[in-house]
């Protein structure tokens, strides 16, 4: 008599929220005491069942428990925000605002050497305002951001536009905030994403226990259907098949996808 055992899952390269899915799903396969036959299996588990065992698997209450703990534990930790900040794009950032940043300020600091007479004139009207700036990209990075800030609050007095126009810096105050902006906003990520790697570290704690629980639980279907063969097992070994074939396929459908999609997605034990 040749047994039916269990297809090797390839746990390792699902993303959390794909993992999640699939334990979900792999015990509501389970035929739980009060829960016995396939009209009853759920798609997904209810993590607010009572704790029950299957016991045509041999598998007790406590372990079902167990699975169900951490699952929800992992399933908090998906759900939190998976923003990610390249370094590469805020350096990117950084070196486009030093450049306009000292640009401007040294377009009002040289103004004396201008050729143009109204050029010099606005130029000695926002000197003592833009003197305080000079040397503004070689700040400390959250500090250079809120100069600029500041840079840009002062040049926008009523009292300098029409200078501000005459040097022709409006165009380049206006890019020099949106820069700005893009820099404060991927910083703010970047602290998020401190968390975000505490988390992920959590999860991957949690996962190694799961597969652990997951191994036992097949390993006690496995022998129950041999030792004790009946429909619940056999029923059990098939549907866990057919959901590690689906979830394979699903997975290798999105690897085939093109390279921003899974730069997006492939991140096996990550959040």
């Amino acid at each position: 008599m040749r047994f039916v055992h269990f297809t090797e899952p390839a746990l390792s390269r699902l993303n959390n929220a794909e993992y999640a899915s699939f334990i979900s799903r792999f015990m509501g396969y389970l035929p739980l005491a009060e829960e016995t036959t396939d009209e009853n299996i759920p798609d997904e588990l209810d993590l607010d069942d009572p704790e029950l065992g299957a016991p045509a698997l041999a598998i007790p209450a406590e372990i079902v428990s167990q699975m169900k703990t951490l699952l929800s534990q992992l399933t908090d930790l998906t759900k939190q925000t998976r923003s990610s900040v390249e370094t590469k794009k805020m350096n990117d950032l950084e070196k486009q605002r030093d450049a306009i940043a000292t640009f401007i300020t040294n377009r009002v600091y040289r103004s004396s050497t201008l050729p143009m007479e109204a050029e010099k004139e606005a130029g000695e009207l926002l000197y003592n305002t833009v003197k305080p700036y000079l040397g503004i990209a070689e700040l400390p990075l959250n500090q250079e951001t809120i100069t600029i800030k500041g840079l840009l609050m002062d040049l926008r007095k009523e009292e300098f536009a029409e200078a501000v126009v005459t040097l022709g810096l409006v165009n380049y105050m206006n890019e020099l905030e949106r820069v700005n902006n893009a820099y404060e906003e991927l910083s703010v990520q970047r602290t998020s994403n401190n968390a975000l790697q505490r988390a992920s570290a959590k999860s991957r704690e949690l996962r190694t226990e799961m597969n652990g629980l997951y191994t036992d639980m097949t390993d006690l279907a496995f022998a129950s259907n041999v030792l004790n063969p009946s429909e619940e097992s056999a029923a059990f070994i098939r549907d866990v098949n057919n959901l590690i074939a689906e979830t394979q396929a699903t997975r290798n459908l999105r690897d085939s996808g093109t390279s921003s999609d899974k730069a997006e997605s492939d991140q096996p034990a990550e959040l």
